[in-house]
C-alpha cells in the first residue's frame, strides 16, 4: 500500500467519525462514535508509521497541524505503543540551555 492509500483512510475515517458525531443522539449514536474515533485515531498511527508526513496527514485529515502531537499524546497517554513511538520520533524533547 502507497502512503497516498493510507492517506485516503484518514480521510475516510475522518468523514465517518463526523457522521457518527452527527448522529450521537441516536440511539446507540455514542458507541458508533467512539468506533468511528478509535478508527480515525488508527488511521492516523498507520499512515505517519508508513511514512506519510505530519502535514499530510492533517491535510487528510481536515485538522490544523498544530493539533496533531496534541492528538498523538492523547493516543500514547491512553496506552498505544505506536503513539508512544511516533511523539518520540516526531517531536522530540529539546533540552532548554539554561
Amino acid at each position: 500500500m502507497t502512503t497516498s492509500t493510507f492517506l485516503e483512510n484518514v480521510t475516510a475515517t475522518f468523514h465517518a467519525r463526523s457522521d457518527a458525531f452527527a448522529r450521537l443522539t441516536d440511539t446507540g449514536g455514542q458507541d458508533a462514535y467512539r468506533l468511528a474515533h478509535r478508527a480515525a485515531d488508527n488511521a492516523i498511527l498507520e499512515a505517519l508509521h508508513r511514512g506519510a508526513t505530519p502535514a499530510a496527514v492533517s491535510a487528510a485529515a481536515g485538522i490544523p497541524e498544530e493539533r496533531l502531537p496534541k492528538a498523538l499524546r492523547r493516543m500514547a497517554s491512553a496506552g498505544s505503543k505506536l503513539a508512544i513511538e511516533l511523539v518520540r520520533r516526531l517531536y522530540p524533547i529539546t533540552s532548554v540551555a539554561a
